[in-house]
Parts: structure tokens; C-alpha cells; sequence
């Protein structure tokens, strides 16, 4: 009966072999890189923050108010008023020291008054510390265009962009009258995009 079990096997052709196994023993590092997500506070911008209105004779080509990210209005055309307003800013509350940031903004914006008359806003921007004339500042692109400037977070602070505008009459609709226009009023508003590059 042996013999048949051995014979059978061998028929069949299986053999018994001693089985080697070889392990390896091997690591992988794990890497990660952080940084803090960005918050933003905001302050609107005002041409008229004193109080003061902008007087105007017509509105249309070449009457102009160029507010620079300084605060400082220029006039053009028939227009006059205030020697100053308040710049829009964009303020870095949170983010990681040393990294740059950037920001990319609307070009426009539309004041309304909420009866149907509106006027176009040209939008520009500065780097806290770099702020100008509205002519000096650098142009929005959109927020999903090309980035207008850009800024290095700093330590145990807080950072900014600083908006300067331009009010350009050839941009007036709607039969044109005096009285307050924002962009809350049947106007739109500047979109603002803060970003690690």
C-alpha cells in the first residue's frame, strides 16, 4: 500500500521541496508642508467720507474723481469736491509670516442709486506702504485674471491692499441726476481675491 501511495505520487509528479523565503525590511519617510489659511477683513471705499458731495456741471467724457490708494482726489472735467476720501482696503488677518501673498481684483465697479442712474468706478490697487496716486497704483485685471500686486506677510502685524478708484463720467446712465450712489444700490460691487501664489 506504500509503495502504491509513493508510485502514485510520483506519477503525478509532485515532489516535496524545502521552501525558502526571503523578507526585506524597508521604510518610506512621510513629508507635509502647511501653511495658514488666509482671512481678510474689509473697509469699504468712499469718495465722499467727509461729508462732502462731488459737485458736478455735466457728467461725460473727461469728468473724472481719481481717488489714489493715499486717500487723495483729483479732478477732472467739471467735477469738484473733497480733497480727500477713504481708500478701500483688504486686510490680511491671518496667514503665515515670511509668504507672500497676492491679490487680484475686479477692474470695475457700478454705482447705483437705485432708481435707475449709475456710473462706472475704475479700480486700482497698492501694497500697504507702497500707496499713491491713483494713476501710480496698479491696475485689477479681474479675479480671475493676472494678479494686480502682491505682499509679504510680516510678523506681529497686519498686512493690507489698499484700493484706489477712479469715477469716469463717460460711464454715466440712465439720465444722470444728483444724490448718494453705491454699489449696494443697483451697482456691483469689487471682487476681491486674496491668495498664496
Amino acid at each position: 500500500m506504500f509503495k502504491k501511495k509513493v508510485m502514485m505520487l510520483a506519477a503525478l509528479g509532485v515532489v516535496a521541496l524545502p521552501v525558502t523565503v526571503n523578507a526585506v525590511t524597508t521604510q518610506i519617510d512621510v513629508a507635509a508642508s502647511f501653511r495658514q489659511a488666509i482671512a481678510v477683513s474689509a473697509t469699504d471705499m468712499d469718495f465722499t467720507s467727509s461729508g462732502t458731495d462731488i459737485q458736478y456741471t455735466t457728467m461725460g467724457a473727461g469728468d473724472t474723481a481719481q481717488m489714489g490708494s493715499d486717500g487723495n482726489i483729483v479732478y477732472g472735467g467739471t467735477l469738484s469736491g473733497p480733497a480727500t476720501g477713504t481708500p478701500g482696503v483688504v486686510s490680511i488677518t491671518s496667514g503665515t509670516d515670511g509668504e507672500t501673498v497676492q491679490v487680484t481684483c475686479d477692474a470695475t465697479a457700478t454705482l447705483g442709486n437705485g432708481g435707475g442712474e449709475s456710473i462706472g468706478v475704475n479700480i486700482r490697487v497698492d501694497a500697504e506702504g507702497a500707496e499713491g496716486t491713483y494713476a501710480a497704483s496698479n491696475a485689477c485685471n479681474g479675479v480671475a485674471g493676472a494678479a494686480a500686486t502682491s505682499l509679504t506677510l510680516t510678523a506681529g502685524g497686519t498686512d493690507s491692499f489698499v484700493f484706489a478708484g477712479e469715477i469716469d463720467g463717460t460711464t454715466a446712465s440712465g439720465g444722470f441726476v444728483g444724490g448718494a450712489y453705491s454699489t449696494t444700490t443697483g451697482g456691483t460691487n469689487v471682487n476681491v481675491d486674496v491668495s498664496y501664489p
